[in-house]
């Protein structure tokens, strides 16, 4: 299945979960005990897998090296180059 219609499905669930968070803080639901723990059982085995995309999947710690080497923060080139400019 092509990533667009994955990151598709995960955004429509993103969005039905925010609603329903929001019907409930706002109290217009009443909710109980059973529903409730469906829910934060179902938010605890979706966000180990989305988890698990980002990580294994996605690549997403070699990003974040890249992201970090990019900003020079791996060898202090940034902060050497910010204390030249402030001085």
């Amino acid at each position: 299945m092509p990533c667009i219609f994955i990151a598709l499905k995960i955004h429509s669930n993103f969005v039905m979960l925010k609603f329903v968070i929001c019907m409930i803080t706002d109290k217009l639901w009443d909710i109980d005990g059973a529903l409730q723990v469906c829910i934060e059982s179902a938010h605890k085995e979706f966000s180990k897998q989305a988890l698990t995309v980002m990580l294994d999947d996605g690549k997403l710690s070699l990003h974040l090296q890249a992201m970090r080497r990019y900003m020079l923060l791996g060898s202090g080139d940034f902060i050497k180059l910010l204390m030249e400019y402030a001085s």
